[in-house]
């Protein structure tokens, strides 16, 4: 049985009831053991009721349904002679009902292209890969430019999506899910060549839907520092450090490193040892990291994607399939990490048969 499998219905057991998990439906369930012990779970056979079923089948069901509103083009932009469309839409969460923000771009003259779905950092504003520097060319656009349509979204209850804040937990999950499926319906997408690329935290929804939702057939991932783990989320579970004691914006650290129920939907490396389908991974770790004062978050990506059924990995331009120390970690110089190195991975990794 799939590890995703294994590893979605031993969390949600563990920590308060099943949420909008999708899995293969059987009468017994095998639960693996991982390596994090869990309390209060000594019988490796659970039965699963017929109640709990049908609700994660009815989310699934509104995410194969999924569909992105017909947005209005809203920015035409030439890129290196490529005409390049943005649209602005909506879609409702599968979780919440809640309607949220979504931006996509499609370059014209181009057919059965690779889909990219962009995870905003933070509270998970994607409205920064729309923005342009002084009316030149914006981050959706660069990457639209290299033959692909190119996805952004605002998290619930961030922005002009509806509802409270999820910070990349399960419901924002569910709904980066229902983008990826409506998105796969647009007759220039190539359904079977599906990435994401996420930027720092946003690895965190990256991770669970690869993780909970492998029928979706995300074929790669770029993951540019994002952070492993409850203790590098918080950078070493000190609250309010990230953004400041004085903020008004609460951020996704603000929360205790012991609200295990919390952590359960938030953790990338977890998420990352259940993963089974997902072709590639490809990590950029720079030498100086944009909040991290070690390479440890990227040590421990790469060993959950080993523990995984990842077919291939690799950080920067070390060797494919290869865990590193923090002293070994093959870094690459700083600079515009979306230009210099997110936009080639992507290239590469949609390359791949």
């Amino acid at each position: 049985m799939k590890r995703a499998v294994l590893f979605v219905v031993l969390t949600a057991l563990a920590f308060g009831g099943l949420r909008a998990w999708n899995y293969s439906k059987t009468e017994q369930v095998y639960i693996e053991e991982l390596l994090r012990e869990v309390q209060g779970l000594d019988d490796p056979f659970v039965e699963l009721d017929e109640e709990t079923v049908g609700n994660e089948d009815a989310v699934w069901n509104r995410i194969l349904d999924a569909e992105i509103t017909s947005g209005e083009s809203f920015r035409t932009t030439d890129v290196r002679g490529t005409t390049i469309q943005t649209y602005e839409a909506e879609i409702v969460n599968p979780n919440t009902f809640h309607v949220q923000k979504v931006w996509y771009a499609i370059p014209d003259g181009y057919s059965s292209l690779p889909m990219v779905v962009l995870l905003s950092g933070g509270i998970g504003d994607g409205s920064g890969f729309t923005v342009a520097p002084k009316d030149d060319v914006n981050e959706m656009e660069w990457l639209a430019a290299e033959g692909f349509v190119v996805v952004a979204f605002q998290t619930l209850g961030v922005g002009e999506s509806e509802g409270e804040q999820d910070f990349y937990g399960f419901a924002d999950q569910d709904g980066i899910a229902a983008i990826v499926q409506a998105a796969k319906k647009f007759t220039v997408v190539n359904p079977y060549n599906i990435g994401l690329a996420s930027f720092s935290y946003g690895v965190t929804g990256a991770a669970g839907v690869v993780a909970r939702y492998p029928e979706l057939g995300i074929k790669f991932l770029s993951d540019w520092e994002g952070p492993s783990s409850r203790f590098f989320t918080t950078i070493g579970c000190k609250l309010g450090r990230v953004m400041g004691e004085d903020r008004e914006e609460v951020s996704p650290a603000d929360h205790d490193c012991a609200d295990d129920t919390y952590w359960a939907e938030r953790e990338a490396a977890e998420f990352m040892k259940g993963v089974d389908g997902l072709g590639y991974y490809w990590r950029i770790q720079q030498e100086k990291d944009h909040i991290q004062p070690t390479y440890g978050h990227t040590v421990e990506m790469l060993e959950s994607v080993r523990n995984s059924f990842v077919t291939w990995f690799r950080v920067n331009a070390g060797d494919w399939n290869t865990v590193y120390n923090e002293e070994t970690v093959p870094v690459v110089e700083n600079g515009n990490h979306f230009v210099n190195y997110v936009i080639p991975h992507l290239v590469e990794m949609s390359q791949f048969e």
